[in-house]
């Protein structure tokens, strides 16, 4: 089982930016990302983390220059950048969650579920309110 956080769209002032094509719930796997460790910014652009993927490309730029300059043992180096792109993938999903909360997300519950769609189930048979919200939303 995983742990999942649940993020709903809230009435606040980004209520005027809520068209129905963007989702309105969005489920966000607590933990380490694997898409953000191998691919970084791309992994941010692909979710739409435009703020994210700009952040994490000036740190990988900077500290490969930093690790370039004072670290001269090529395996080193090598772990250096390693090291880097694990930190990433361990704050990833952070950076996830910040940016739904900066779009107006409300975090909701947490969630534990074998993938997002079952921690997604689990949800709404707890809140089948938060359901019916959605549903008159739409």
């Amino acid at each position: 089982m995983n742990v999942y956080s649940i993020h709903v769209r809230g009435d606040g002032p980004n209520k005027k930016n809520n068209k129905n094509h963007k989702p309105k719930l969005v489920v966000v796997k607590d933990g380490f990302s694997l898409g953000a460790t191998a691919f970084g910014p791309i992994w941010a652009l692909v979710l739409g983390l435009w703020e994210a993927a700009l952040l994490i490309f000036v740190v990988q730029l900077v500290l490969g220059f930093l690790i370039n300059e004072f670290i001269f043992s090529v395996s080193a180096q090598i772990a250096a950048q390693i090291g880097v792109a694990i930190t990433i993938g361990i704050v990833a999903n952070e950076l996830r969650r910040w940016n739904l909360s900066r779009r107006g997300f409300e975090e909701r519950a947490t969630v534990l579920g074998v993938d997002s769609m079952d921690a997604e189930r689990r949800f709404f048979e707890a809140h089948p309110d938060v359901l019916h919200h959605l549903e008159g939303a739409a």
